[in-house]
């Protein structure tokens, strides 16, 4: 896995995040995990990116009900405080844009390859 110096930099260029949803075009409440890290994009990828991503998805997967929700990438998602383990960072603030989706109902090897088709 891993993505390269050219996804690191689109990630931190827009401020993309993850956000799990009931809709998969729009969102409802605040709150995101930003894939930045809470980094800027001349700051080297972190050593766990790979982890935090896998991590965050299967902390969505965790919840009651995930199968009829989607997984979302957002903008704008900065975010810093790390408020569970192995996940990206919280970002509190609302996203104001979803870029992409798709059912949080699948594998997380499979939605893993998705963020990292998109970003």
């Amino acid at each position: 896995m891993g993505i390269s110096k050219q996804q690191w930099i689109n990630i931190n260029i827009n401020l993309l995040g993850l956000r799990s949803e009931d809709n998969e075009t729009q969102i409802i409440s605040a709150a995101s995990y930003a894939m930045n890290c809470g980094k800027s994009w001349n700051d080297p990828i972190p050593d766990n990116w790979d982890t935090l991503l896998s991590g965050t998805i299967q902390m969505m997967q965790g919840f009651e009900g995930y199968e009829s929700r989607y997984l979302l990438i957002v903008s704008p998602s900065h975010g810093m405080s790390s408020e569970y383990s192995n996940c990206f960072p919280k970002c509190s603030s609302k996203p104001s844009e979803v870029k992409v989706s798709i059912s949080l109902d699948n594998s997380i090897e499979t939605l893993v390859n998705w963020v990292l088709n998109q970003v």
